[in-house]
């Protein structure tokens, strides 16, 4: 694995969080999404955002390839591709797009199953024990 953010990364932040043509101050955006820092500091924060995202991908990626090793029982959607697999009582959804109405996720307190939306709630494989 590349343990570099790749230069269109900077180069977007730059053009999406500081004032247009300078990239020297933040402008309301950045401001808002990362506070009164300079434009270094927020670098470091999305970057470090970055590869906490690609951290949680991982964790995932791995988490579904256990799941197919171990046989875990698959259901491919009808109406997309997400799939889904069971897993010690959970139903577990992976998928390249989010849902239309939102997170899946539910806790089964409405007498289903209990079901963790990977793709809408990512943050959750942080909490799967495999």
């Amino acid at each position: 694995m590349i343990n570099t953010i790749p230069t269109y990364l900077k180069d977007a932040f730059v053009k999406g969080f500081t004032v247009e043509g300078k990239g020297q101050s933040l402008n309301a955006h950045g401001r808002k999404s990362f506070g009164d820092v300079d434009v270094d500091a927020a670098w470091q924060i999305q970057q470090n955002r970055y590869w906490e995202i690609k951290g949680v991908a991982a964790k995932i990626r791995a988490f579904e390839s256990y799941l197919i090793a171990t046989g875990a029982n698959r259901v491919q959607s009808q109406q997309s591709e997400s799939r889904y697999y069971y897993y010690e009582g959970v139903k577990y959804r992976f998928s390249a797009h989010y849902y239309p109405t939102g997170s899946m996720t539910s806790n089964g307190s409405n007498g289903g199953c209990k079901v963790v939306d990977l793709c809408a709630d990512p943050h959750l494989i942080n909490d799967v024990k495999f």
